[in-house]
């Protein structure tokens, strides 16, 4: 895992080392350049050594013949057996064991699609073509590897993270994409291609682009894999086998999956959470024999956010070498300050304080770690697809009538009720807040289709966007489209767009900029594109029926570990964001949403966050999600817009 930067165009050996600075959390074991004056091509690379940690791992790495200049950041699981296929071709010889070598002998051999099409694993690299003059840009089929891109007057810059592009721009160009807010505003996450400054882009995942600066035309970006082509290849040649027979395949390609991930010249572990997904993970990784997996947790003081002892049950019974922690709160609040500097984009999933501290505390035993990333879009893992699911077939009548007798219960007589009910609840089965899942319930319920109710589901409460901001739209429109063109049913058009959006802008944007803040190395073995297509074959029934979701995954583990250990409500990886916005975070938050702060930009409301943040500190509603997306805005902007 690595970073990378480049540029074709005019920049100073200055500004290219600050831009590698900048990106020196990714790559803390060496750095490198390549370049070529005559065309201005710069190529950098900060490499956190995992594969082949020699000199001859190390990047920016030529071909052979020295075509073709390469700089990669991720991993080709599969490129032992990439190996075996160059070596058919004629003699190789070889200079290290290093993927990037792979990678890039791939690329001379076999071409960019050719090479592409080979490919098992995570990647965004960057080629310099010396012979065609080109630049080629390539992400992973499902985009756990950023990459970000600007051209700009002809000169074409690309990189990692965006504040490396910034380095080498001015001021000017910090200025925020209107659509990528309203979208942030919607969403807490900006989904690709935008990025929250309007001359940034992000290569979507599954695409590549060529720029050829000698044409001065716009590279067109174009696409090698696609999810929406899984979908429909799934539901043409359906799984035509039992569940059972269904987990059992499943079974196998997750070991496979596992073995290809788990192989590294570094300490390599995993997190555990004590969920299906991580559990299964953590299982298969025991079961392949070798010295014993490292498992990884943290535990909160606030037990209703704990999942600690379960995850040391589960070590137990696996027999890993656990390391668990407990955090208290103002452990993890010492991160709020930091969460511009690592996410340089505004970016409003919670999620991010706890990935952050589990990330440090893995770091301080492994380089890699393994994660449970990928499975609740795969296989139904939300409660928004159960809901999704099972609303399906309610008239529209009887679920407008059902929404107005929830909305004035909830308005009336909701916390009695709700305190009772949870006084004679086990504490792990509590929810952890009644008004925010009644509200949704509420939107849910009173939406006009499927489409409508899903939208309602990822989206927030209210509308945050200030009118100043003007027509546009926020992806909405376009995502309506998409859910009544993609999957059979409600349920698979809502895994289909959460794996197109909200897994690789949110989850897979959280988990990159969390661990690699920390030089750890995260895999997600769920995201093998052939675990991926299988999935895509399954009878929705095989993922979610009635309340229960993940079903299949669910027989898989139930052979290798027992139900008691696992089978419980999904509680996520979350914090106790509404209480502390109210409690240790309430001046930080009073500070950046003064009226004078908020009348200083025309982005946010003023009079809608104004009056959220009013409700919330009162205890008259829980607006955490609404605030936190307005908080996390108004830090970039302080950070990096000004």
């Amino acid at each position: 895992m690595c970073g990378i930067f480049g540029l074709v165009g005019r920049a100073s050996t200055q500004d290219t080392y600050q831009a590698l600075r900048s990106l020196q959390h990714r790559g803390p074991d060496g750095n490198g350049t390549w370049r070529d004056d005559s065309l201005g091509v710069v190529l950098g690379h900060t490499r956190l050594a995992v594969i082949d940690r020699s000199d001859h791992g190390a990047q920016p790495m030529a071909s052979r013949s020295g075509r073709f200049v390469i700089a990669f950041n991720g991993e080709i699981y599969n490129h032992r057996s990439v190996r075996r296929d160059l070596e058919t071709t004629g003699p190789m010889c070889w200079r290290g064991h290093s993927d990037t070598e792979t990678l890039v002998s791939a690329i001379e051999h076999f071409g960019i699609n050719g090479a592409l099409s080979r490919l098992v694993g995570m990647f965004a690299f960057a080629v310099w073509d010396r012979f065609d003059r080109a630049l080629w840009l390539a992400r992973d089929r499902i985009g756990e590897k950023p990459l970000y891109f600007s051209n700009d007057e002809g000169s074409f810059v690309f990189a990692s993270e965006p504040k490396a592009i910034l380095r080498l721009e001015d001021k000017s160009s910090r200025s925020a994409c209107p659509s990528a807010v309203r979208a942030y505003l919607r969403y807490g996450y900006v989904p690709a291609p935008l990025s929250i400054y309007s001359g940034i882009r992000k290569l979507e995942p599954g695409s590549f682009l060529c720029f050829r600066p000698e044409r001065q035309i716009e590279p067109q970006v174009q696409k090698f894999w696609s999810l929406e082509a899984a979908v429909a290849a799934g539901q043409a040649e359906p799984f035509e086998g039992d569940i059972e027979e269904a987990a059992q395949h499943l079974d196998g390609l997750i070991s496979s999956s596992v073995a290809d991930q788990g192989v590294a010249d570094v300490p390599v572990g995993v997190l555990l959470s004590g969920g299906i997904d991580s559990t299964l993970i953590a299982s298969t990784m025991a079961r392949s024999g070798g010295p014993p997996t490292v498992s990884l947790t943290i535990g909160w003081e606030d037990q209703d956010f704990d999942e600690s002892t379960q995850a040391r049950a589960i070590a137990g019974f696996l027999g890993t070498q656990h390391v668990s922690e407990r955090v208290s709160a103002s452990d993890a609040l010492q991160i709020v300050p930091t969460l511009s500097e690592i996410f340089d984009e505004p970016f409003a999933d919670p999620s991010q304080i706890p990935t952050i501290v589990v990330s440090r505390l893995a770091r301080r035993h492994v380089t890699v770690c393994l994660t449970g990333d990928g499975a609740d879009e795969l296989f139904g893992g939300y409660n928004r697809h159960v809901w999704v699911n099972a609303l399906a077939a309610w008239p529209r009548s009887a679920r407008a009538l059902a929404a107005a007798g929830l909305r004035g219960f909830a308005q009336r007589q909701w916390r009695p009720a709700f305190e009772a009910v949870v006084q004679c609840t086990p504490r792990g089965l509590r929810p952890r807040s009644a008004r925010d899942k009644t509200t949704k319930l509420c939107r849910l319920l009173a939406a006009d289709d499927s489409p409508a109710a899903y939208l309602s589901l990822v989206s927030m409460g209210v509308p945050l966007a200030s009118p100043s901001l003007g027509p546009g739209s926020d992806g909405s429109e376009a995502l309506g489209r998409l859910f009544l063109e993609i999957g059979q049913t409600p349920l698979e058009a809502s895994l289909a767009i959460d794996s197109l959006t909200y897994l690789p802008d949110d989850v897979l944007c959280k988990v990159d900029r969390s661990a690699m803040s920390v030089s750890l190395e995260t895999r997600a073995p769920y995201l093998d594109h052939r675990i991926v297509e299988f999935a895509w074959t399954l009878p929705a029934a095989f993922r979610v029926r009635g309340l229960q979701s993940k079903r299949v995954l669910r027989k898989v583990l139930t052979k290798h570990v027992p139900s008691k250990l696992w089978d419980r409500p999904k509680t996520g990886f979350g914090v106790p964001i509404d209480a502390w916005l109210r409690g240790p975070l309430r001046n930080w938050a009073e500070d950046l949403l003064t009226v004078q702060s908020l009348r200083r930009q025309d982005w946010l409301d003023e009079s809608t966050v104004r009056q959220c943040l009013r409700e919330h500190m009162t205890g008259a509603a829980d607006w955490g999600r609404e605030l936190w997306t307005a908080l996390m805005f108004e830090q970039w902007r302080a950070r990096w817009s000004s």
